[in-house]
């Protein structure tokens, strides 16, 4: 099969690019590995085709002066639906005029920014959900007004009414968007792709070696948790003195002016306890993974999540994760099998989790790890993709009639 993946970002666009970047890099390695043809097409800072890993890269420039002029006499009333209706009418023309001699089978466009919102009528499509915009503002995922994301969402979710159809990896996500929506949303849960990278141990000797501590890794936001983080830190470093708190990733803004790691260190307020908390910052997967190896357990107590890639690395080296009700993590988790579940918000259950951990037998602790490492198992691509390829049949089947 032919197959158009649509999306906001991709990795040959952004230094250090996002999950969504990722997971279709992935994807599409894997779809060429089993004789299919991929093509991406991306927004960038300028047009062109480009080709990464044997893969065409169609890249498509989204800044357009007209737009930027009407979005500033209109007074910016309007900017999030201008700055998503034209990318996604010119993104139309583009896979127009490309589909005319590439003759696609599907198209699978990312439900962000409601990139499907102009589909071509005479190929099947699929929108792929990743999140709930709503959701995400709620928990302090984006720093727009109401307004603006209320424009959002209304455009998202007529893109997806326009799809042939809707797919997603979390059940809890799904189940938000079949109520909007009133139509089936199929959960096809994300293939995890082994990363097959030279381990480079450097950054975790230099300052991790021989110290026994937990982890928390990805962006250092409210919806995933930090500040839940930051209420546990105080009575956890001051009741283990022999535990560190590690954090690795992207720091954004917990308010106006203030960054993650400053909010964190305002909470936290005892320059002596502070000394055991140590942020890396945002790092290459070659120097995480020895880091994720050495941690005695992973938290991840995110207030909104889908299917959390975070997760699925922990888990894949055999950690403990703790992680929120609702929020995709009980899709991996089994409580009190292959790790944790807790309230989400809720700093002292996050605390009282992380202490049953650490009060485990040593026997039960490595058949939790063990237990985590075969649910990973059961995501391998040749299963996921599969699947996804099964549903694309359906779609296109289902488009013909």
């Amino acid at each position: 099969m032919k197959i158009a993946l649509v999306t906001t970002e991709y990795v040959t666009e952004l230094k250090g690019a996002g999950g969504l970047a990722n997971y279709l890099y992935r994807l599409a390695l894997a779809l060429k590995e089993m004789g299919h043809e991929p093509y991406v097409f991306t927004y960038a800072r300028a047009d062109a085709q480009v080709e990464d890993a044997g893969i065409p890269v169609y890249r498509m420039k989204v800044k357009n002066y007209g737009v930027e002029l009407l979005d500033y006499t209109t007074v910016k009333l309007w900017s999030k639906a201008l700055h998503i209706i034209y990318p996604a009418w010119k993104m139309s023309r583009l896979l127009r005029r490309v589909a005319r001699t590439e003759k696609f089978d599907i198209i699978q466009y990312a439900q962000l920014s409601a990139l499907g919102l102009f589909p071509l009528k005479n190929i099947p499509a699929v929108v792929r959900i990743s999140s709930h915009t709503g959701l995400w503002k709620k928990h302090g995922g984006y720093a727009e007004n109401w307004r603006q994301i209320k424009q959002q969402e209304a455009l998202e979710m007529k893109a997806c009414q326009r799809a042939d159809g809707v797919f997603g990896p979390s059940r809890f996500i799904a189940a938000l968007f079949e109520k909007e929506l009133q139509r089936r949303v199929k959960i096809i849960e994300t293939p995890f792709f082994s990363q097959h990278v030279q381990i480079d141990p450097g950054l975790y000797q230099t300052h991790l070696a021989g110290k026994s501590y937990w982890l928390f890794f990805g962006t250092l936001s409210e919806h995933k948790g930090l500040k839940v983080i930051a209420a546990m830190l105080p009575d956890f470093l001051r009741k283990y003195p022999d535990f560190h708190f590690v954090l690795a990733g992207r720091e954004v803004d917990i308010a106006p002016g203030l960054g993650a790691m400053d909010y964190l260190r305002q909470q936290v307020g005892n320059e002596v306890l502070l000394q055991r908390v140590l942020y890396l910052g945002q790092i290459k997967h070659e120097q995480l993974f020895p880091i994720i190896q050495g941690a005695f357990g992973v938290t991840l107590p995110s207030l909104a999540d889908n299917f959390p890639n975070a997760c699925l690395e922990a888990m894949a080296w055999g950690k403990v994760v703790i992680g929120t009700f609702g929020n995709g993590f009980d899709q991996l988790i089994e409580q009190g099998e292959s790790g944790f579940l807790v309230e989400a918000g809720k700093a002292s259950a996050l605390l009282e989790a992380m202490e049953t951990v650490m009060l485990l037998p040593n026997a039960q602790k490595k058949a939790m790890e063990n237990a985590a490492q075969q649910r990973i198992e059961l995501l391998r691509p040749a299963i996921k993709v599969k699947e996804l390829i099964n549903y694309y049949l359906e779609i296109i089947a289902k488009h013909q009639q």
